[in-house]
């Protein structure tokens, strides 16, 4: 039967919008409280205590969340594009990071994982992470482009990269740049902002 013909009851047809409400309000609780999971689990992630976890999944494990978390713009990554994510440096990072981004997505991007020398072989990157080992490498003022900047090292947010591990009491942490991310056009979630050890305005 048509919902939108006259034939139908009006105690059955008032019936169905309220169930169709309801169905709507529940999937939407069911999203708010999976968002929020994840940013806790984000927030905690950083404990080293657990004898299994290394450094370096903990890393790759925060980094597949900061994507989760941040929105590029419609000119930097097309509906059906793959982010490509292009690490920078040889660090031990690297293995975890292909093993943590194997068969994922975010917002719906798979994710591709690519090795560059520099920053300046980074174009087309969406993502780039500096290994530590490039620290002296890097110059402030750096421009993102439209690309996440992430690097395993203090300080990096403060030379113009948009997000930089720290360690802290045996537990990894991380800052944002907010302004830098404004710069690349990238859009961060207020819950990614609330659990980062610091945010540069």
């Amino acid at each position: 039967m048509d919902p939108g013909s006259s034939v139908w009851p009006v105690d059955l047809w008032k019936g169905h919008v309220a169930l169709l409400a309801f169905r709507r309000a529940k999937w939407r609780q069911s999203l708010t409280a999976a968002v929020l999971v994840a940013a806790s689990a984000l927030a905690c992630a950083g404990n080293l205590d657990a004898a299994d976890v290394t450094e370096q999944q903990v890393k790759a494990g925060f980094v597949y969340n900061f994507l989760r978390f941040i929105e590029w713009p419609d000119a930097a990554v097309a509906a059906d594009q793959h982010l490509r994510l292009c690490l920078v440096g040889k660090g031990e990072i690297e293995r975890e990071m292909e093993a943590v981004m194997k068969g994922k997505s975010a917002n719906g991007h798979a994710i591709d994982v690519a090795y560059v020398k520099g920053l300046d072989e980074a174009q087309g990157c969406h993502v780039i992470f500096v290994d530590s080992s490039e620290r002296r490498k890097v110059k402030a003022g750096l421009n993102p482009g439209m690309a996440l900047l992430i690097g395993d090292f203090e300080g990096f947010a403060q030379q113009g990269g948009t997000i930089n591990f720290l360690m802290q009491n045996n537990k990894i942490g991380f800052d944002i740049n907010v302004a830098s991310a404004q710069r690349a056009g990238l859009k961060v979630s207020s819950r990614l902002l609330a659990v980062a050890h610091s945010v540069i305005e």
